[in-house]
């Protein structure tokens, strides 16, 4: 969501340069449309983690179990309403702005890079992609190759 904030951020306060890590413009969870729904119904929904690999971090292994099994309608509903606001705004960001996504991401899909590239008035728009990189860019489990480049 941090990217719908720094485009709402850049169309309010123009800046010089602007970068969006995987923003979360489009999404791939089919089940999230149907959050303004149940949202007053249903505090959480139980989720699978569907983890590629073993998590032996400590700190990812308690986020996995006590966050990412979860899912939580009313933020959903609240992340369509923020998603909702930053699409209105890209047309007013007019700052050089940089894209940088993870082709292997399966919260953001890699259609964002040219939706938001033929959305924004930006004189100067580059994109990245990371093959093999997730959503979680600089943090997850591909983070030090990505560094490293």
């Amino acid at each position: 969501m941090g990217g719908l904030l720094a485009v709402l951020l850049a169309s309010h306060f123009p800046a010089g340069r602007l970068a969006l890590l995987a923003p979360a413009f489009q999404f791939t969870n089919r089940l999230l449309p149907w959050s303004f729904l149940i949202s007053p119904f249903v505090h959480r929904i139980r989720w699978k983690v569907t983890a590629t690999q073993e998590i032996s971090d400590n700190d990812l292994a308690a986020l996995s179990r006590e966050y990412w099994q979860w899912r939580y309608p009313r933020q959903g509903a609240s992340y369509l309403r923020l998603r909702r606001m930053a699409v209105r705004a890209l047309p007013r960001v007019t700052s050089d702005t940089l894209i940088i996504a993870g082709a292997a991401d399966r919260n953001v899909p890699l259609c964002v890079v040219p939706y938001v590239e033929s959305r924004m008035t930006s004189a100067l728009t580059r994109h990245v992609v990371y093959e093999g990189a997730s959503h979680l860019l600089f943090t997850g489990p591909d983070s030090h190759a990505i560094r490293s480049q």
